[in-house]
């Protein structure tokens, strides 16, 4: 199909905090040739019908809605975009933040990345953006773009918390001056964001998601003898794709075994290295003891509950840490402020387990990073004594090949 010939339909959102969202459902059709028969020629019209709501509610055009009030420990405040595709062919999600704005001051960068990592990262609020999936089966396929805004009571820098609160102090009283002398003016909101909510065609580019793997995918997978398998046996394995965002043009995937099988005894740290090796000794597989820097982009994920704890001070939205350097900074900042990351369990129900599993990243001399629940609802990446006994699991690195016939 040729791109004068794919239609997509865009959702502008403006603000940080939503009382409402449009509903958009749009209907657009195009013909595929789907053959000859004598001399009439067969055309098919695909739908194109692509959802856009909040909640239940539906509405045919845009809400403009404005965060007004930011301050130190307010609660997160956070909006959910629901995507449905009614359609007939599968869909890529996308979005792009068309302008940003902090007080009086316009925000830019030369990426969408970089902004996001600009408004996540660079002020003592935090402003984090997430889409679910970026794609969407035909007829069926959903997905959620959530916004999020949170400013935590104590960064643990006193005077840059001190100081931004001031700024947004100044920035709504000079706009309430401005509107006391002239009542016709037009108070602007303290942040104001603008963002384009997309779906087009999926064409499958090497850049796209690969729908075959998918975050929490499960797979069944012999380790030993490299090939998939239909049947959970001793070596035919429950496993679930880790990657956070697998694109077509990847040529492996990562696969984390089920927690709740039994590999190996629990072990002290000291015995780590040889209890993964006993694991993975008769693989052949590439393999790798699970670690922080898998789990962290995936509970990232969810830009509202997944937190860094800090105690005394307040928990931390753990948010974008797509830049190159921001996931080793992140895991630093936990480690120099004796913290620990906590998300919820229904969302990412592969990483919970009641035992505590060894993650191969160093906390400090006398603590290694390890994962256990923490109850019903949470689970935490936290520092354990090396003198625990915790079990110990790999991650593999399949190639794509393989995983595509069952042997």
């Amino acid at each position: 199909m040729s791109n004068k010939q794919k239609r997509y339909l865009k959702l502008n959102l403006i603000s940080l905090f939503f009382t409402g969202i449009s509903f958009i459902s749009i209907t657009l059709a195009w013909f595929a040739y789907s053959g000859i028969a004598s001399v009439e020629t067969t055309i098919n019209v695909k739908a194109w019908q692509i959802e856009f709501k909040k909640g239940e509610a539906k509405q045919d055009s845009l809400i403009n809605v404005t965060l007004n009030d930011v301050s130190p420990g307010m609660q997160t405040k956070s909006e959910i975009i629901n995507i449905n595709n009614l359609g007939d062919d599968d869909a890529s999600i996308d979005y792009e933040i068309k302008s940003a704005r902090i007080f009086n001051d316009v925000i830019t960068a030369n990426s969408k990345a970089k902004l996001e990592d600009i408004l996540s990262h660079n002020y003592p609020f935090k402003i984090n953006m997430s889409l679910s999936d970026r794609h969407a089966n035909a007829h069926d396929g959903t997905g959620e773009f959530t916004v999020s805004i949170s400013w935590p009571l104590d960064s643990g820098d006193d005077k840059f918390d001190s100081d931004w609160g001031k700024k947004a102090y100044d920035f709504n009283k000079s706009e309430q001056d401005k509107y006391a002398l002239d009542n016709t003016y037009q108070v602007r909101p303290s942040i104001s964001i603008a963002i384009s909510l997309k779906a087009e065609q999926y064409l499958g580019n090497n850049d796209d998601a690969d729908p075959e793997f998918k975050l929490g995918t499960i797979v069944l997978y012999d380790y030993a003898n490299n090939v998939k398998c239909n049947e959970i046996s001793t070596t035919c394995i429950k496993s679930y794709v880790i990657d956070a965002n697998n694109t077509v043009g990847d040529t492996t995937v990562t696969l984390l075994p089920d927690l709740y099988n039994i590999y190996h005894e629990p072990v002290s740290y000291d015995a780590y290295t040889t209890a993964l090796q006993t694991i993975t000794g008769g693989w052949k597989v590439a393999s790798e003891g699970l670690n922080v820097k898998h789990i962290l982009p995936i509970i990232s994920r969810d830009v509202v509950s997944s937190v860094m704890m800090r105690p005394p001070k307040s928990n931390e939205v753990i948010g974008n840490l797509n830049a190159p350097y921001r996931l080793d900074n992140y895991i630093t900042s936990a480690i120099n402020q004796n913290g620990y990351y906590r998300f919820l369990n229904e969302q990412f129900q592969f990483l919970g387990t009641s035992k505590c599993y060894w993650l191969n990243t160093a906390y400090n001399s006398t603590e290694q990073f390890a994962l256990k629940k923490v109850d019903e609802m949470f689970s935490k990446v936290y520092n354990e004594s090396k003198t625990t006994n915790c079990s110990v699991i790999p991650v593999a690195h399949v190639e794509k090949g393989k995983l595509k016939v069952v042997k």
